[in-house]
């Protein structure tokens, strides 16, 4: 017996399935710290994790990624320390369910999971904002100078990827621009803040990393000590300090990176 099948009935099929899946971003740069990222993501098929490096670097040997089917590996042409490009090329190939942004200095937090899954049933679709470990207080606005955010709070509904994208800014840091563009096309009603967390700043990482040019050195140093972190960003907001109390034309710039920086320093001091 010979059984028929449309072929929009197996497309309406596997558009069920792929509405509910949950896509996991990460930029590769720390190339030591990925097996125990890979060991904190939950072995759930709804579950697909995009990996971007740079054809500039060591090819990958770690087993999973070629026996896992869930992982995606995209080689990509690009700076190593290009993370705009390798966001954006894992962004223009997300076209269902929820994204969400995993640095690979962190690991996947098992409430991210739960979050997700609760959502996705009630057929949310927009953003879905939760607390960090660093940063107490969140502020989203369509202002991107007047949020604070980091990259892992959020997790999104794919379809912002269709207009928005991953970007070199100098008005904020480049995650504050990110989701403050998302926050304007999802807009207040789709966007849901809970009381939980969903994200570790750099719980592998340093505290801070500091990138300065100074004549001719590049200087490249990762802060692992509290201490030494809060007293270098104590000795920025005063440098800051003094450059827009002479520099006028400074001083609206100045005293926004201010803001960031004292609360910073306050996820620093708790």
């Amino acid at each position: 017996m010979v059984i028929h099948v449309e072929l929009s009935e197996i497309i309406n099929i596997n558009t069920v399935i792929l509405l509910n899946m949950l896509h996991i971003i990460t930029p590769l740069y720390r190339y030591h710290l990925l097996e125990k990222l890979y060991q904190s993501i939950p072995k759930n098929d709804d579950i697909r994790w995009h990996i971007s490096k740079s054809t500039q670097r060591e090819k990958l040997e770690y087993d999973f990624i070629h026996t896992d089917p869930r992982i995606k590996l995209y080689e990509l042409d690009c700076p190593d320390t290009d993370t705009v490009t390798k966001r954006n090329e894992v962004f223009a190939n997300i076209k269902d369910g929820f994204f969400y942004c995993l640095d690979d200095d962190t690991l996947f937090l098992e409430e991210l999971y739960r979050v997700y899954k609760e959502y996705s049933h009630l057929d949310f679709k927009g953003m879905i904002v939760g607390q960090s470990n660093l940063i107490e207080t969140v502020r989203l606005s369509t202002n991107p100078k007047e949020c604070w955010i980091d990259t892992g709070m959020v997790l999104c509904y794919f379809n912002v990827l269709e207009k928005e994208k991953w970007e070199w800014t100098d008005i904020t840091s480049r995650d504050c621009y990110f989701w403050s563009r998302c926050y304007q096309f999802f807009g207040e009603s789709s966007t849901i803040f809970i009381d939980k967390v969903i994200s570790h700043y750099n719980l592998l990482g340093p505290y801070l990393r500091i990138r300065k040019s100074l004549l001719f050195w590049n200087l490249k140093y990762d802060v692992y000590n509290r201490i030494l972190a809060r007293t270098y960003v104590r000795l920025v907001i005063t440098k800051n300090f003094v450059i827009s109390f002479i520099d006028f034309k400074k001083r609206a710039e100045k005293k926004q990176q201010m803001i960031h920086l004292k609360a910073l320093l306050d996820a620093l001091s708790k």
